[in-house]
């Protein structure tokens, strides 16, 4: 299984927001050092057209793929983006049976939580996918029904 960082450089609401700190670490270095966590990640891709994690240091076990501009406006989908990950491994004979997507604005994860989606995951011989969500509080304007 491979995990897939996204990180698109400009945000329309929130400017550099992937470059804000938690505990002295940016969304998305936190988030590869998550990903470096699960024992079963057998790769990390970090997706980006910002030039600051492209030549950042982050470990040789990262793999860094430049998103092209037309897959990084604010109307770009994350599958476009995942996509061309897709095609982007695929010239470099990479192969992978499954992914994890996570995003680096979502950066208060759990190793235990993650360790339970993939038994769930394998329980149903990888048919399905694994989806986790919470509870909020606030009053959002954007909110989805499951």
């Amino acid at each position: 299984m491979i995990a897939i960082i996204l990180a698109r450089k400009n945000s329309q609401r929130l400017k550099k927001k992937h470059h804000l700190k938690i505990k002295g670490e940016n969304l998305v270095k936190k988030t590869i050092n998550f990903a470096k966590k699960l024992k079963f990640i057998k790769k990390i891709v970090l997706s980006t057209d910002d030039d600051f994690f492209l030549k950042g240091r982050f470990g040789s076990d990262l793999i860094k793929i430049r998103r092209p501009k037309h897959l990084s406006r604010s109307k770009s989908s994350s599958i476009s983006a995942i996509k061309h990950i897709f095609k982007k491994l695929g010239e470099e004979k990479l192969s992978f049976q499954n992914i994890l997507l996570l995003q680096p604005t979502s950066p208060f994860r759990e190793v235990n939580l993650l360790n339970k989606g993939k038994k769930l995951f394998k329980k149903f011989n990888y048919l399905f996918s694994v989806v986790s969500v919470s509870k909020t509080k606030n009053d959002l304007k954007r909110y989805f029904r499951i």
